[in-house]
């Protein structure tokens, strides 16, 4: 973990204090993950300067990937609600954690589940990485492209990719037979013949993408793009990725990549402008979404 102000630009998100027009460095307590998510939590809410006087007027704090990210990036959908007996909500937990450090305010990138939002009993805003990856897929100018959602759970994500970049849309049924297992079992949408784009929240032990990849291989179709905001990759999830028929996976910066996860099948691209901008607007007291275009709402 780094805090932000004690450095000119903080590692592994490629922010400097310059990005940030009109505040004082002191109002923002940015934070990268480069631990585990229990590390991240300890370091980040278990020092006594976390806790601001009340009284306090002047200073507003904000926190940002890899906090809310990085101590969420493991509680995945069901883990935002009880689906199991004795199964806790711990994103419910980590945002009481993040309430009592003194946090007034959250802002977070592409939560894999939008009922973490009302979690927190103060204002979170959410942005989503969509307009950065929208924008890099439509500069490899690659033809006959579907977009294609992993699994039931991305299909708004990937509706909205599909109508920024004008494509059509196929769906991947997925069932988990265990915990951090992929199974495919059926492809709807056409994909033969063409060049499909995968799109997820976070890649996590990368079996999702390659068991999808694999599937649309199957079905015919020809290269395979994945992109993703969050590249928590997990385990062995970079040899899967390295031995897999992805093509290429388009993550960004929100948590550091470390220097022996970066092959070539993975592009890294800056979440920092975007955080910036976030953050200029919420002192400004202007739209969040508008700097999204509206696709932050989960």
């Amino acid at each position: 973990m780094v805090r932000a102000r004690e450095w000119d630009s903080v590692p592994g998100t490629g922010m400097r204090r310059g990005e940030l027009v009109g505040l004082r460095w002191s109002d923002v307590d940015l934070e990268a993950g480069t631990a585990t998510v229990n590390q991240t939590l300890q370091e980040a809410y278990g020092e006594p300067h976390c806790k601001e006087p009340k009284t306090t007027k002047s200073r507003r704090r904000i926190t940002l990937p890899g906090v809310v990210v990085d101590a969420l990036r493991a509680h995945r959908a069901e883990q935002a609600k009880k689906t199991l007996a004795r199964e806790p909500i711990s994103a419910h937990l980590v945002a009481d954690i993040v309430t009592a450090a003194g946090a007034n305010r959250v802002v977070s990138a592409d939560l894999h589940a939008g009922q973490i939002q009302g979690f927190f009993d103060f204002p979170l805003d959410h942005v989503t990485a969509m307009p950065l990856l929208a924008s890099y897929i439509m500069k490899k100018n690659v033809k006959d492209m579907v977009v294609v959602s992993p699994d039931a759970g991305r299909v708004k994500v990937a509706k909205k990719l599909s109508d920024r970049l004008h494509l059509p849309m196929a769906i991947m049924h997925k069932r988990r037979p265990d915990k951090n297992v992929a199974e495919i079992v059926h492809v709807i949408g056409e994909v033969d013949g063409k060049n499909c784009i995968l799109i997820d929240d976070m890649v996590d032990t990368a079996g999702t993408m390659v068991e999808a990849a694999d599937a649309l291989k199957n079905n015919g179709a020809k290269k395979i793009y994945a992109c993703a905001t969050h590249p928590i990759l997990s385990g062995s999830a970079v040899e899967r990725i390295e031995l897999s028929a992805i093509e290429e996976l388009v993550v960004t910066n929100s948590l550091p990549l470390p220097r022996e996860k970066k092959i070539d099948k993975i592009t890294v691209l800056s979440i920092a402008p975007l955080l910036a901008n976030t953050i200029t607007a919420v002192f400004k007291e202007e739209s969040v979404s508008e700097i999204v275009g509206g696709d932050n709402q989960a």
